[in-house]
């Protein structure tokens, strides 16, 4: 599968905008560590679904280009994340917007993902929601739980093979 003209377009967008603190989220959208570690391992259709949602997103969050992520680097592309996903800017995330750049081969993936973060379950992703997605999505894709996430862990070689694809 080639490369969808909207992914293009998204990744050198981002990446134009450098690793700037300007767009920061404000404080109380910061999410909150969970008061109570849960020893499990995540579900393994968890932990696929999260590294599916971060590949596509990995090289805009990887804004030093290190191969690597951590959560402090959320902040520096979280709002150019949310708004272009978000296509009409109502400042929620439909599932239908979400869903609209879907592969065939992806859309169930997608479609859990969607389901994932709307926590509400009231059909739409609003910013907290997404924001508290994206850390949950790399909490769980480190599995050396190092509060670094790399292009390993992400199993970007395997994405970008399958992207470039005829």
């Amino acid at each position: 599968m080639k490369i969808t003209a909207g992914f293009t377009m998204m990744v050198a967008a981002l990446a134009l905008g450098g690793c700037s603190p300007a767009a920061q989220v404000p404080a109380q959208a910061q999410p909150q560590a969970s008061s109570a570690q849960d020893d499990s391992a995540p579900l393994p259709d968890q932990r696929a679904s999260a590294v599916h949602f971060l590949q596509p997103v990995f090289s805009v969050l990887d804004c030093e280009k290190k191969g690597e992520v951590e959560a402090g680097e959320v902040d520096n592309h979280f709002f150019e994340l949310y708004f272009f996903a978000d296509r009409d800017q109502s400042r929620s995330i439909s599932q239908a917007e979400f869903l609209a750049h879907s592969s065939a081969e992806s859309r169930d993936k997608d479609l859990y993902v969607f389901q994932q973060m709307d926590t509400n379950r009231n059909g739409t992703v609003s910013v907290m929601e997404y924001r508290q997605h994206v850390f949950r999505a790399l909490e769980l894709a480190d599995t050396d739980a190092d509060g670094v996430v790399t292009a390993e862990e992400a199993e970007l070689a395997a994405f970008l093979r399958a992207r470039s694809r005829p």
